[in-house]
């Protein structure tokens, strides 16, 4: 296993596809932008910034996103979701960027079933929803 530390930097995203090309997995958090590039989706409710680096390096690897989502059941018991494909956003430069959108608004939706499912296995701690003022 290695850990590639991304600061939004394109020497990260050359990392990461290459990672890709070798044909390893690579794992980006989903959740939070930590001042990454982002999309807008809605989420339990509000608008919120999902990243969308993620489906960036899908589109140029021309892989698919899969979503890795894990609850804690019990002592020693966990379940392992990676029922969830998302394919990654192809066309035009326009065309392109709805497609990431729709991606983005994808994920969202996945998470939002998810909290549903196992409303204390997922954290945030500070308000990630727009505000409309």
């Amino acid at each position: 296993m290695k850990f590639l530390f991304t600061n939004d930097s394109l020497a990260s995203v050359i990392e990461a596809m290459k990672a890709v090309n070798r044909g390893d997995i690579v794992s980006i958090m989903g959740d939070r932008t930590y001042g990454s590039s982002a999309c807008e989706a809605q989420f339990l409710g509000g608008v919120v910034q999902f990243p969308c680096g993620v489906f960036s390096i899908a589109s140029a690897a021309q892989c698919p996103v899969i979503v890795l989502l894990s609850a804690r059941l019990g002592m020693n018991r966990y379940v392992i979701d990676v029922s969830h494909i998302i394919e990654a956003p192809t066309g035009a430069r326009g065309k392109k960027q709805e497609a990431m959108k729709t991606a983005v608004q994808k994920f969202a939706g996945v998470l939002e079933e998810y909290v549903a499912d196992y409303p204390y296995q997922w954290f945030v701690f500070r308000d990630i929803w727009k505000s409309n003022d």
